[in-house]
């Protein structure tokens, strides 16, 4: 974690915030937290364009999350330029992202959605929605009536446990 600390993250300013070992955050000034998140080990955050995090959300092992990429579509040199492309990302409240997953430029996940394992978000995913693959789509849904009901309690496991859930 000292790569992290030392490039301006202030996790006194996050007490709530769970991070495990080998996670680097890259313009860690244009992240943004909620309460009650845990990021898993060697994960990787660049926020050049902006990465907003919700509420008790929970990023596994190995993560990789972009807001920006190269010009590759129109260089003036190649395989890319100097100019680079900001997206935002944002993932809502509740947001499970599996391990090893990837989160592209862009890409905006809705409150209580999943992202399993493995899998590689390079648009939008609707609120409760459950992606799978590369690129991901939905393959399922979370019970809407329970995930609210467990929402508006505020029961989520971080909220509850405030520490890294031991498989991260």
């Amino acid at each position: 974690m000292g790569w992290f600390r030392r490039k301006g993250f202030d996790h006194r300013r996050h007490p709530t915030v769970a991070v495990a070992d080998g996670v680097r955050i890259a313009f860690p000034e244009r992240l943004v937290l909620g309460k009650h998140i845990a990021i898993g080990c060697d994960a990787y955050l660049q926020a050049r364009g902006g990465i907003t995090i919700g509420d008790s959300s929970i990023l596994g092992s190995r993560v990789v999350v972009l807001s920006h990429n190269h010009n590759y579509r129109d260089p003036s040199t190649l395989p890319y330029d100097e100019q680079e492309i900001v997206r935002p990302v944002v993932l809502g409240r509740y947001v499970w992202v599996g391990m090893g997953s990837m989160i592209c430029p862009g890409a905006t996940i809705g409150d209580a959605a999943v992202v399993l394992i493995g899998s590689v978000v390079t648009g939008d995913v609707p609120p409760m929605a459950i992606v799978r693959g590369n690129p991901a789509v939905v393959v399922g849904k979370r019970d809407e009536e329970r995930t609210r009901e467990l929402m508006e309690k505020g029961r989520s496991f971080m909220a509850l446990h405030d520490r890294l859930p031991e498989d991260l």
